[in-house]
């Protein structure tokens, strides 16, 4: 693939197959190396192997992705407008606090897939 990408740089700091071949001829990257990036991507690597490689990678990305869609499916762009504007008139009204089981960082997004399947709650908070 990358063989494929032969004068498609537009810059010379972007030129990844002339970097590779620099760096496989003298071992030396042309710039100052990325070395967060590629520590980045070994760990990447790592987490992927641990977690049992692209398949089961795959398998968990799809079932979030069925959950996701499961919570969002009969709701139509005009209804999720109405209840946020419901909730900005009323917040003060109504527990609505108790309509939200547990709130789960974004890192923690497994965790809330786990926590809405085992226990149920009408829905389940991820924030950013």
């Amino acid at each position: 693939m990358l063989l494929g990408s032969e004068g498609w740089a537009r810059s010379l700091s972007l030129d990844l197959l002339d970097q590779l071949r620099g760096f496989e001829k003298n071992g030396q990257f042309r710039y100052t190396p990325p070395t967060h990036v590629m520590l980045a991507f070994a760990q990447a690597l790592r987490e992927l192997e641990a977690e049992g490689g692209v398949a089961a990678r795959h398998a968990r990305y799809r079932l979030n992705h069925a959950t996701l869609i499961a919570g969002v499916y009969n709701y139509r762009p005009e209804d999720l407008e109405t209840a946020l504007s419901f909730l900005a008139r009323s917040h003060a009204r109504f527990p609505f606090e108790t309509l939200v089981g547990r709130t789960f960082p974004l890192e923690a997004v497994n965790d809330a897939f786990a926590y809405a399947e085992q226990d149920r709650p009408p829905r389940v908070a991820v924030r950013p």
